[in-house]
């Protein structure tokens, strides 16, 4: 297994973990949108909230594991590949620290 995916699975997982650590502490309708000014205005249900960033996390990564595969000239990912492996592990970086706002604004 490739250096990149063991990172990348690793965000993942710990995405999972603290959203099952904290499912028992969490309000039950939790903020998930927010407008320009700062203010709330749309909520989610708490395994939504909790849940949806890790798993379109894994989507995504399931994502990026195929595109070489489909890539028709085979050769062209390989090209750039240390980049396109860069912004894996940054996308994936994103949205945990997404996840990380969104948890601790509902923890307040």
């Amino acid at each position: 297994m490739r250096k990149i995916n063991i990172i990348a699975l690793g965000i993942i997982l710990i995405s999972f973990l603290l959203g099952i650590y904290l499912y028992p502490s969490m309000p039950e309708q939790m903020a998930s949108h927010w407008n320009a000014q700062g203010e709330v205005d749309d909520y989610m249900s708490k395994f939504w909230a909790l849940f949806l960033m890790p798993l379109m996390s894994l989507g995504l990564l399931l994502l990026f594991l195929v595109i070489p595969k489909i890539d028709p000239l085979k050769q062209n990912i390989e090209k750039f590949r240390k980049y396109f492996d860069g912004f894996i592990v940054l996308m994936l970086g994103f949205l945990f620290y997404v996840y990380l706002l969104t948890i601790f604004w509902n923890l307040a």
